[in-house]
């Protein structure tokens, strides 16, 4: 089982950071927080992509995790875009592959996908093992239109 809260960088949920609406471009910010109780995938943060005018959104993730007995933890970044054109949202180029550093004999992992117009961040915990995560994000988008 696992649950989502979300939260802002200086309190609860997401804080815009600039948006002038010059292409229809915008930066988002904030913090997602999950907790895991399985190797069961948690979807940590999942960012629409935009789907008129076409679009391109680029995420920029920092996670941490953390056993709930203190004795194991992990940490990463990474990086994923994604464009909508021609009827669907899809990576640009290769998802990248998340590399998490963890304490000894502590192995979650993380990964990227595209679905459903939906550019998303999923962590893995580990089965019968609860994990406290934090996922501190950024992204951006600029769109094909002008308005």
């Amino acid at each position: 089982m696992s649950y989502k809260v979300n939260s802002i960088i200086q309190g609860n949920s997401q804080q815009v950071g600039i948006n002038n609406n010059h292409f229809g471009n915008g930066i988002l910010r904030g913090q997602y927080f999950l907790q895991t109780t399985s190797d069961t995938p948690g979807n940590i943060l999942s960012i629409p992509v935009i789907t008129s005018p076409e679009t391109v959104i680029m995420c920029n993730v920092k996670i941490i995790g953390i056993k709930s007995d203190g004795t194991s933890a992990t940490f990463g970044s990474s990086e994923a875009a994604a464009i909508y054109t021609s009827g669907s949202a899809s990576s640009i180029g290769t998802l990248p592959i998340v590399v998490l550093t963890s304490t000894t004999l502590f192995v979650p992992t993380a990964s990227w996908n595209v679905s459903a117009d939906t550019l998303n961040f999923l962590v893995f915990g580990i089965a019968a093992t609860t994990i406290n995560w934090v996922c501190d994000f950024e992204y951006f988008t600029v769109s094909s239109s002008t308005g």
